[in-house]
């Protein structure tokens, strides 16, 4: 250790320290109300959240059904990113090739994606698959 830590360290006695100084107090904080209102506001924000995505998805779901294409499917892939809304998209993406639009390529890739984002490869190989199939 160089000379000069080794001296200062002698220099600073405990003693030479008034023992005022050592000690402090610190001062309790009530933060349970707070904590109370940011966890309320969240609620709130969370609930708020998912009525707007409900919305999109039944303004999407509609459009989609009446063919309005270019503006379902926008709605529909900003939901993909959602995990708890993947489930709804696949099954309107399957009712809606099913009983109104089974030869829509975009359905089929946007099912393609979904899957995809699942973890469901063969699905959504086979989606892939079948929307090709409609192109040529």
């Amino acid at each position: 250790m160089p000379d000069w830590i080794t001296t200062d360290i002698k220099a600073v006695d405990d003693e030479s320290v008034p023992d005022e100084t050592l000690q402090f107090e610190t001062p309790e904080l009530d933060f349970v109300e707070e904590d109370e209102l940011v966890v309320e506001e969240r609620e709130i924000v969370a609930e708020q959240e998912q009525q707007d995505f409900e919305e999109v998805f039944l303004i999407a779901k509609n459009k989609l059904h009446n063919g309005e294409f270019e503006e379902a499917f926008p709605r529909l892939r900003q939901l993909l990113d959602i995990k708890e809304w993947q489930d709804q998209v696949i099954e309107t993406l399957v009712y809606d090739i099913e009983n109104y639009h089974p030869i829509e390529v975009e359905t089929w890739v946007l099912l393609g994606d979904t899957y995809n984002k699942q973890g469901r490869l063969q699905e959504a190989l086979d989606a892939y698959t079948k929307a090709e199939e409609f192109i040529k």
